[in-house]
């Protein structure tokens, strides 16, 4: 979910599913990819792209994932 005020984009919480299937991937390095490729569609269907987000807050539930990035 969104909501677009003008030039600004606001989003809801970004998953890691495939938009083909809605099934979400498999792999934490995948679910990553995933949540950001679907950031950028996201932007990309409010007309903008990947430059311009200015914001993004990432929450990892598993810390021993963390360390490899």
């Amino acid at each position: 979910m969104g909501a677009k005020l003008g030039p600004v984009v606001f989003s809801s919480v970004f998953s890691p599913e495939d938009p083909k299937d809605g099934k979400p991937v498999a792999g934490a390095q995948a679910q990553i990819d995933r949540c950001f490729e679907n950031m950028k569609l996201f932007m990309q269907q409010a007309g903008g792209s990947d430059a311009n987000i200015n914001h993004a807050w990432v929450f990892m539930k598993d810390f021993a994932i963390s360390p490899r990035w």
